[in-house]
């Protein structure tokens, strides 16, 4: 029997746009930014899924039907809005704007028809740069706003073809993500 997984839908970076984001690495009281390998747009959280259901979830994935886009990363921002940051990101825009909703919905259909578990958050599309341990005071939170004040654009937007189940195991030095499969796009 298959060991389960802690699994989750997303789209990989290209190179250029992950050596691009590399660039907003500044020096911040509490923030481990996250490595090259690391950086991806999730499209949907599965969680931790049986090993003998993983092949239902590549069967439905592989049911998705949407065209390829262009997506470009401008923007920054802090999860939770409210409160001690938590996540510092950059925004993802897609080109045409309802492709990425549109592949997003077209997921989730598929899950939901193969009665697969998912996290049903809606998207906000983004990319997780660094995970902040600490801003629980009021200086802590204006450490961080050298990134958020910072302004990036990745110089050329970049075509999705492609989206990938990753899987990923916690270790103390950040999560390690393998892609189990690669789901091109029309």
């Amino acid at each position: 029997m298959a060991a389960s997984k802690r699994l989750f839908i997303a789209i990989e970076l290209p190179a250029a746009a992950k050596n691009r984001l590399r660039t907003v690495h500044i020096p911040l009281p509490g923030v481990r930014w996250l490595r090259s390998e690391q950086l991806h747009l999730t499209l949907a959280f599965v969680g931790t899924l049986a090993g003998a259901r993983q092949p239902a979830l590549e069967a439905a994935l592989a049911h998705v039907q949407a065209g390829s886009f262009l997506l470009s990363l401008e923007g920054r921002g802090r999860f939770p809005k409210r409160g001690p940051a938590r996540v510092l990101w950059v925004a993802a825009h897609a080109k045409p704007a309802s492709a990425l909703p549109e592949l997003h919905r077209k997921i989730c259909e598929q899950l939901t028809q193969a009665d697969l578990p998912y996290d049903h958050k809606p998207l906000r599309p983004h990319v997780t740069v660094a995970r902040v341990r600490r801003t629980n005071d009021r200086q802590g939170r204006d450490a961080l706003q050298p990134f958020l004040q910072q302004t990036l654009r990745v110089v050329e937007p970049f075509a999705v073809t492609a989206f990938a189940l990753i899987s990923s195991r916690l270790l103390p030095e950040g999560a390690r993500y393998t892609q189990e499969a690669r789901f091109e796009l029309e």
